[in-house]
């Protein structure tokens, strides 16, 4: 049957029970004031059978529209990821909720790694390099995989990886599916 456990028990369980075993303490003070000001104010009421990937995706945007830097959002991200990955661990939920979770900037909105304007060319003299921000965004969402679609975008965001040292992995498109593709077919040959 499925739980009624709102994110803010769970979360202070996972607090008392998990971090404060495998954390040193001024991780787990980190992770307390994440929780307690950001996260279960955001988040706490919310059962977490219905933490949806939306609604964790209008807790990041609304972050990132804030005060907060993309990489104070960044920890939140992996905060919030960690403590429903021990959720999934449980049983739970059946799957994290965080790991579908797109950047603010998608769709019609999106935000190009600047190559498509030559950026791979050029030195960035003023602000951040767009392809560095694009990759603290990608970071945001506690994300491991960043898929893209665009050969300027697998160059772009793999330098932006390296230079910000983010944790992780660019992968064109059409490489991760022909990888499905042929797991798949491993599958199948397997069966017969």
């Amino acid at each position: 049957p499925p739980t009624k456990e709102r994110f803010e028990v769970f979360a202070q369980r996972w607090l008392k029970d998990y971090a404060a075993a495998t954390v040193r303490p001024t991780t787990l003070a980190s992770y307390e004031m994440i929780l307690h000001k950001h996260l279960i104010p955001e988040l706490g009421l919310i059962p977490l059978t219905q933490l949806s990937p939306k609604r964790i995706q209008q807790y990041f945007s609304k972050k990132l529209e804030s005060s907060l830097s993309s990489t104070t959002t960044r920890h939140h991200g992996m905060l919030l990821h960690r403590v429903l990955g021990t959720a999934v661990t449980e049983g739970v939920l059946a799957q994290n909720p965080a790991d579908r979770v797109e950047m603010p900037r998608n769709r019609e909105r999106t935000f190009c790694c600047g190559a498509g304007g030559a950026r791979m060319w050029m030195e960035e003299k003023r602000g951040r390099p767009i392809n560095q921000e694009r990759v603290r965004e990608a970071a945001a969402t506690g994300a491991e995989t960043l898929a893209v679609a665009c050969p300027f975008c697998t160059v772009m965001l793999d330098d932006g990886v390296r230079e910000t040292g983010a944790n992780l992995q660019v992968f064109d498109l059409a490489t991760l599916l022909h990888e499905a593709v042929e797991r798949q077919r491993n599958v199948r040959l397997s069966d017969t």
